[in-house]
């Protein structure tokens, strides 16, 4: 599948079957760039597994993906590169203060220190998380808590954001 040139993400017959149970039937999308998408549909109608697959963690059963013109399947380690990911479930270190989250993420980035402390900074001012950037996530609101996974998903500064 060639990349559109105006396409961010592209999605071609995609499907995810577990143990012959259809989670994904055969889904096709044509995002543009800059353009804001949702899935919307009951529990359980695959939309946590779609993203997954456009995300690289799971492995379509069959169809083609490609997030930012690289194939989820051939090039998972450019896709990566290219996006940011808010989890459905919280995935943040509960005993590490916020600034400390997001340091730890930059650097599996290979962010260097430099560029690391401004994203930091840009994000804890994106989401208003100045106030709470040394206190431990555990010791956060829900909702802050919430934001400093958002904050991280922006680190990067990915060209495609999954919210989960």
């Amino acid at each position: 599948m060639a990349r559109n040139m105006n396409s961010i993400i592209e999605v071609e017959s995609l499907t995810k079957e577990f143990n012959g149970l259809i989670a994904v039937n055969h889904i096709n999308l044509n995002i543009k760039e800059g353009e804001i998408f949702g899935f919307l549909g009951p529990n359980g109608a695959g939309k946590t597994t779609a993203i997954k697959m456009l995300c690289t963690i799971l492995y379509p059963t069959s169809g083609s993906a490609q997030v930012c013109g690289y194939n989820v399947v051939k090039q998972r380690e450019k896709v990566r590169e290219c996006i940011g990911i808010v989890f459905q479930d919280s995935a943040i270190d509960r005993f590490l203060t916020g600034k400390e989250n997001l340091d730890f993420h930059a650097r599996m980035y290979h962010i260097d220190r430099k560029t690391r402390e401004k994203r930091i900074a840009e994000v804890l001012d994106l989401l208003d998380l100045k106030a709470n950037e040394n206190k431990k996530i555990g010791d956060c609101s829900g909702g802050t808590q919430r934001r400093f996974e958002v904050a991280r998903g922006f680190l990067n500064h990915p060209e495609v954001l999954f919210l989960d």
